[in-house]
């Protein structure tokens, strides 16, 4: 990988403008490509050099004071990082992991557990309209599951994905939900702190696995542009990003307004873009030597599908039990001639394939069911991208004002949006779907290969009577046992937004401090994919007797008229956060041993409320009956896919709480918390937390702790409505 990037230097420099008077000269030898990148870093040198000497200045003007805000505790400007264990990331240590966005830096933490919020992650690979998709990440610290850990930011919670998921909880597939990690901002960030503990009594609820709290600056001030772009030697993918960061004061100093923003768009990366991705049959790249049986080695390496579009089928209107004659005669001569098996099952291959038996067209021939899991396998890397085309943009901006009566007033604003576009594997039948149930070919489908027409044209001459009349009053209907449409790839396009704004004052009352603030979030997404399929138009294309007639048998797009079936779906969420909070904090409470106890005592309310529309064709608008006389809630006229209804729902939550800090010695600190919290739609709960922290000597730190948590079910397990789900495991 080839990476160049324009940053500020740490001090001005002469070099760069004598450099600049030389590139004229040398640009016109350059790659176009080459000649912009340099030209954008000179630009960058330059800005750097105007800007940098103001940074200086106001930095020897201006006495810089740290002041970290420790995640463990909402007494900010208190220490207890001898209470709990907290993981503290400063800006410098952001810079130096390199993190392209809010999921990767979350990826570098030991904390993070397994991330199924993710378009790459096995979990997605077929990236069902029914996953979570487009640029998003989940928080699951000590990975004790998604949607248990709290993320807030400057100390107060963040809005929810819009988006969710079903993952495997205790047994059962339930949906979960999280903030999305990409909609928080990288760049003017401070410090990213993270609490490995149980935190229900001091923040909420949904506090179970930890709290992940992402500080901001707020003293910043100068200009500050960066610019870097990555090439890639093997691939044809460039990633860009440019970081801005602002701030100055107004009004005598009294008024601080702060800002930064972050871009950064990648290419799209195609399996086709590499040979190790390409094919997912990855058994010649299995370690050598292999100890287990070939059973096995095929289990784990051959990651291809058995549903392709060389399908198998079920022959409909005959059985073995059948007490016709002519049934038992036209089978009998089927089985025989090896072209279906006992039951009328055949398989499909390319034209050449050793099993072939009869020729169906120049590219498709059938043979006997041997396997009964489908013989010739579909590659998902077909069409498959291993990342998306992305551009996402967070921005984020700080204002605070120093108030004659000495109260401060403090603003916050964020804007997150992302657009990404992906092709993913193509459509395949649910695997809960029985031949019966599902899509039929007709019996006068033009390209029925036992059908009416074939039969006129005497191409399956001997396995009829002598007169060469079908033995079965027309021809023979056949049923989908396993097939994928993969003429055409799905492609996905998905928009995202995040909005939150923050209004607050703070100030004191002799040994009280106080605060209070007012905010609103929230998150929206809107996921859009071309290429599905409609059953309802695809059981109308497949009971056409004309050449325009639906053919499952052709390899292309434009032979197999799948076009008359191809819809676009879409699925758009929407997620709202409401809150109103007041704290007051003393840190001087009374005297111990070892320093002062702080207290702090604090209320808040918050309203929650989510929606989802689902399109026509998955909701019921637009209802299919299949075969078996099924029909919403149980089917979707979406191929592939399960049916859900629109959802949405709200609750109220409102919480008391306290927190106080006992420094009992100079090296025994013990924190101690009560919450209550109560629920509009599920009642009331009261949790505590005791914590300890000693430290005999200097080199030895003991930590205990001890806490009640109650994870409230979240809004779409609340409210969510019959849901029926298909799940298979069969590729």
């Amino acid at each position: 990988m080839n990476a160049t990037s324009s940053t500020l230097p740490t001090a001005p420099s002469p070099a760069p403008a004598a450099t600049l008077t030389a590139l004229p000269s040398t640009l016109a030898a350059l790659p176009s490509k080459l000649t912009a990148l340099l030209l954008s870093l000179s630009c960058g040198l330059l800005l750097s050099t105007a800007a940098q000497g103001q940074d200086v200045a106001e930095d020897e003007a201006q006495p810089r004071v740290e002041e970290i805000v420790v995640v463990g505790t909402q007494i900010q400007g208190v220490s207890i990082s001898d209470l709990l264990p907290v993981t503290v990331l400063t800006a410098e240590d952001v810079d130096a992991l390199g993190a392209l966005g809010g999921d990767e830096l979350l990826a570098f933490l030991t904390e993070q557990g397994q991330n199924y919020f993710n378009e790459s992650s096995s979990f997605n690979l077929s990236a069902g309209v029914n996953s979570a998709r487009g640029d998003i990440g989940s928080f699951n610290l000590r990975d004790i599951g998604t949607g248990n850990t709290l993320v807030l930011l400057n100390g107060r919670r963040m809005v929810n994905a819009s988006t969710f998921q079903e993952e495997l909880v205790g047994g059962s597939r339930v949906p979960v939900n999280t903030v999305n990690s990409t909609s928080l901002p990288i760049s003017g960030l401070r410090s990213l702190e993270v609490l490995k503990d149980g935190a229900s009594a001091i923040y909420g609820a949904d506090a179970v696995a930890g709290v992940v709290n992402y500080a901001m600056r707020s003293d910043f001030e100068g200009f500050r542009i960066r610019y870097r772009q990555d090439e890639y030697d093997n691939l044809p993918r460039e990633n860009r990003r440019v970081t801005v960061e602002w701030g100055d004061s107004f009004n005598d100093d009294r008024t601080h307004v702060s800002g930064a923003l972050y871009w950064y768009g990648r290419d799209r990366v195609s399996a086709r873009d590499d040979s190790r991705w390409a094919n997912a049959d990855l058994r010649e790249r299995a370690p050598a030597p292999y100890d287990g049986s070939d059973e096995d080695r095929d289990h784990l390496f051959d990651n291809t599908s058995s549903r392709s579009s060389y399908g198998q089928y079920d022959i409909l209107n005959f059985s073995r039990s059948s007490s016709s004659s002519s049934a038992r005669r036209l089978r009998g001569q089927l089985v025989d001639a090896g072209m279906t098996d006992s039951d009328g099952d055949f398989e499909t291959y390319p034209t050449g394939h050793p099993d072939c038996v009869f020729q169906i067209n120049e590219d498709v021939c059938g043979g006997a069911d041997a396997v009964g899991a489908g013989n010739y396998r579909y590659n998902l890397n077909e069409w498959r991208d291993v990342l998306s085309e992305l551009e996402r943009t967070n921005l984020y901006m700080n204002l605070q004002h120093d108030f004659d009566s000495g109260m401060q007033g403090f603003g916050e604003f964020l804007w997150y949006n992302s657009r990404s576009e992906r092709n993913i594997s193509p459509a395949a039948d649910l695997t809960s779907v029985s031949s019966s149930a599902g899509a039929r070919i007709d019996d006068d489908n033009y390209y029925n290969p036992f059908g009416d027409v074939r039969y006129s044209e005497g191409r399956l001459d001997d396995v009829f009577d002598d007169n060469g009349v079908s033995v079965t009053n027309g021809g023979l209907t056949l049923g989908f046992d396993s097939y994928r449409w993969s003429q055409v790839p799905r492609e996905v396009h998905v928009t995202a937004d995040t909005y939150r704004v923050l209004g607050g004052l703070r100030g004191s009352y002799g040994e009280w401090d106080w605060e209070g603030a007012l905010l609103w979030s929230q998150s929206q997404r809107y996921d859009l994919t071309h290429n599905r399929i409609s059953q309802t138009l695809l059981q109308e294309g497949l009971n056409d007797r004309t050449e325009d007639a639906i053919n499952p048998f052709a390899q292309n797009l434009e032979d197999s008229n799948l076009e008359r079936a191809l819809v676009s779906v879409y699925r758009e969420n929407q997620q709202t956060l409401k809150m109103a909070d007041f704290k007051l904090i003393n840190r001087n409470l009374l005297d111990l041993a070892g320093g002062s106890v702080s207290v702090l005592l604090g209320a808040e309310h918050r309203v929650e409320s989510f929606w989802e529309d689902r399109d026509p064709r998955l909701n019921g608008t637009v209802q299919y009956t299949d075969n078996a006389d099924n029909t919403f809630p149980f089917v979707s006229d979406v191929v592939g896919s399960s049916p859900t209804p629109d959802q949405r729902g709200s609750r109220e939550v409102t919480s008391v709480f306290g927190e106080m800090l006992f420094p009992l010695l100079e090296d025994l600190d013990v924190q101690a918390a009560l919450r209550h919290e109560d629920f509009s739609d599920m009642g009331s709960t009261v949790v505590g937390k005791l914590a300890l922290g000693w430290r005999p000597v200097d080199q030895l730190l003991l930590r205990a702790s001890m806490s009640e948590a109650f994870r409230a079910p979240n809004l779409i397990t609340m409210n969510e409505n019959l849901v029926g789900r298909s799940v298979g495991f069969r590729q």
